[in-house]
C-alpha cells in the first residue's frame, strides 16, 4: 500500500511542510521537487495558475515505483513565514534542508534532484553543502540572474514591437514599449537604492530582497556541485527562458541533454506557439487541453531508474 505523509522540518524557528509518497514496493530511488519561482505550493499551483504540475509529475514518478517529495514554498501553502520578505537565497537553503531531510530516509538510499524552472537555476546552489546522485536540470535557464529577468522583458517589448492590426496601432500610439522602458528602470532603481526586504511599489508589496539576489545570482558559479550523472531538459515551446539553455549547461557540465520541440514550459506537450503577453489565457488553455509530455516522461523516468 503506498504511503503518502506530511513532511515537516524546521529552519530558525520556522516550519516548512511537504508532502512524501512511498510507492509499495518501491525502489529506495527518491526524487526531491525543487519548484519554480513565485508563490507556488507543492502541488505547482499559485494565484491565476492552477497547473497541478508538481502533483501531475509526482504522481507520475510515484507510478513508477519512485520516491518523491515535494513542499509548500515559505509562506505558500501550510509553510509558515513570509513569502514576500524571502530571498533567492532562503529558497535555496529551504531545499537544501528538504534534500538533507529526505537523504535521512531510512527507505532512501539514492536522491535526484529535479529543479524546474528558478529550480534548475538554484540546484546546483542546494547540492553545494549537501550533495545528491543526480541532478535533472528541468526548463531551467542557464543565464545570470540579471540577464533572464531583462531577457523577458526585452521578449516583452520585442512582442509588441511586432504586434500588428488595431493591437499594434494602439501599442504604437501610446508608446507602450517607451513607458515600459522606463517604467523597468525606474523600478530597478527603487530596488537598488532602498535596502528593505519588501517594498511598496505602485501600491503593491515586492519581494525586494528576491529580486536583488536574483540578480546577482549566477548558475555558472555552483557547476562543480552537479553530480556527475545529470539530464538538462527544455522544451522548443518555452518562451519563458531562453531556447539553448539546457544544451549550455550540458556543455559545462557533460549532462545529458533531451529536447522537445513541442514541450513548452509547463511540460505539456503543445503544438501551438505562446506568446508573453497573452501567456496567463494561454497556460490555462494548455492546462486544460494538452497532456504532460509523454516522451519527456518516459525519458525522464528512464533515466532514474537507470
Amino acid at each position: 500500500m503506498t504511503k503518502v505523509q506530511e513532511a515537516v522540518i524546521e529552519r530558525e524557528g520556522t516550519k516548512l511542510y511537504g508532502t512524501l509518497t512511498l510507492p509499495d514496493p518501491h525502489s529506495k530511488k527518491a526524487v526531491l521537487l525543487i519548484p519554480g519561482s513565485g508563490k507556488v505550493d507543492r502541488d505547482g499551483n499559485g494565484g491565476w495558475m492552477q497547473a497541478d504540475i508538481y502533483k501531475e509529475l509526482a504522481g507520475r514518478l510515484h507510478e513508477a515505483g519512485l520516491i518523491t517529495l515535494r513542499y509548500d514554498k515559505r509562506g505558500v501553502g501550510k509553510s509558515e513565514g513570509s513569502y514576500v520578505a524571502a530571498g533567492l537565497w532562503d529558497f535555496i537553503k529551504d531545499a537544501g534542508d528538504w534534500l538533507e531531510f529526505l537523504k535521512g530516509r531510512s527507505e532512501v538510499e539514492e536522491v535526484t534532484v529535479i529543479g524546474h524552472s528558478e529550480g534548475a537555476i538554484i540546484g546546483p546552489a542546494v547540492m553545494r553543502d549537501r550533495s545528491a546522485d543526480r541532478f535533472i536540470f528541468l526548463c531551467g535557464s542557464f543565464n545570470k540572474g540579471e540577464e533572464l529577468l531583462d531577457y523577458q522583458n526585452r521578449m516583452i517589448r520585442q512582442e509588441i514591437a511586432e504586434a500588428s492590426g488595431v493591437k499594434g496601432f494602439f501599442f504604437r500610439m501610446l508608446k507602450v514599449n517607451k513607458k515600459i522602458e522606463k517604467q523597468t528602470r525606474k523600478f530597478y532603481e527603487k530596488i537598488e537604492a532602498d535596502p528593505s526586504d519588501v517594498i511598496q511599489y505602485k501600491g503593491t508589496k515586492i519581494n525586494a530582497k528576491w529580486v536583488r539576489e536574483m540578480r546577482a545570482f549566477d548558475t555558472a558559479d555552483y557547476l562543480s556541485y552537479v553530480p556527475a550523472r545529470s539530464l538538462a531538459i527544455e522544451g522548443g515551446k518555452d518562451v519563458q527562458v531562453k531556447q539553448g539553455s539546457a544544451r549550455a549547461f550540458a556543455s559545462h557540465t557533460g549532462a545529458e541533454v533531451k529536447v522537445y520541440p513541442d514541450m513548452n514550459h509547463l511540460l505539456r506537450k503543445r503544438s501551438d506557439n505562446h506568446t508573453l503577453l497573452n501567456i496567463k489565457k494561454e497556460y490555462k488553455e494548455s492546462i486544460r487541453k494538452d497532456e504532460m509530455h509523454p516522451d519527456m516522461l518516459r525519458d525522464l523516468i528512464q533515466f532514474l531508474q537507470s
